[in-house]
């Protein structure tokens, strides 16, 4: 009867375990295929992502393209100069210019600007228009007023040339005084001359603030620039320009006493490291 009872036992006993396994795979089955419910969001949800869609930055404005058109250089606006392609940079430089009193009377004088460089002159010279610059019309009341009370324009100042001034000359240019008109002469004399007035902001104290005040007023005639015989020179003569050095005179000579004149050529001291191309680019001017 005991072991009757216990056999009963052990069947029911697996029969409850099988019950059990099953209900949990029944379980985990339909969990992995009934499809979750699908919750949507109300409305108000949609306000807060609508928000931070609005608080990223637009997109930067792309640089204004240049754009050619005819233009006046005493008139044209900070926008203008910036459409025909100027950077702010050039555009600042040249409406500081004009505040100092200064004009355009021709388009060749707007390419002495220091901003304006050879190539952007060739490219907006067909479009300037320059208005021209009248004296003030005489009052018609003018035979009742004392001379004093006349007036009059003052006759345009002849321009300065760079290379052959003195410092008494260079003492007209507006805000040259004695102190600058000499390291003018100074720094001419080391190079052998100026052959672009950009070479002017190289004097220590020069900047394009006081350069815009009398970009105007000079020329430069680059025939009498004196220029260096790199076959001959010695080291001491070399080692005196500014586009030289001491270090690159010195490599000058040891190269030319090894290899002979094909060294004493800018492009030959570049290739070299002697010199960086900025220095063979102005050198070029120079060497005979």
């Amino acid at each position: 009867m005991c072991a009757r009872g216990m056999r009963r036992w052990r069947i029911e006993g697996r029969d409850a375990v099988s019950i059990v396994v099953l209900a949990l795979i029944i379980v985990l089955v339909r969990m992995l295929f009934t499809p979750a419910p699908v919750v949507l969001p109300s409305p108000s949800e949609f306000v807060p992502e609508q928000r931070n869609l609005e608080s990223f930055p637009r997109s930067a404005p792309s640089r204004t393209t240049s754009a050619l058109f005819y233009f006046d250089p005493n008139t044209i606006d900070s926008i203008g100069f910036l459409q025909l392609g100027f950077s702010s940079a050039q555009t600042h430089s040249l409406l500081k210019y004009r505040a100092s009193g200064a004009l355009f009377r021709t388009p060749e004088e707007f390419s002495r600007a220091y901003v304006v460089s050879e190539r952007m002159y060739q490219r907006l010279a067909p479009y300037i228009r320059i208005k021209p610059i009248l004296p003030p019309q005489a009052d018609t009341n003018r035979f009742n007023q004392t001379p004093q009370t006349l007036q009059t324009t003052p006759p345009p100042r002849p321009l300065i040339e760079l290379n052959g001034a003195d410092t008494a000359q260079l003492k007209k240019l507006r805000g040259i005084g004695p102190y600058y008109a000499q390291k003018m002469v100074q720094y001419r004399d080391r190079l052998g001359g100026f052959v672009a007035a950009a070479q002017i902001l190289e004097i220590e104290g020069i900047d394009e603030e006081r350069f815009a005040l009398f970009a105007s007023q000079i020329e430069i005639d680059p025939h009498l620039v004196l220029k260096i015989d790199l076959k001959k020179a010695d080291q001491s003569t070399l080692s005196r320009h500014p586009y030289i050095g001491p270090y690159a005179a010195r490599w000058v000579v040891h190269y030319r006493e090894q290899l002979g004149d094909s060294v004493c050529r800018p492009q030959a001291l570049l290739r070299r490291n002697i010199i960086k191309p900025q220095q063979a680019e102005w050198l070029e001017y120079y060497v005979e």
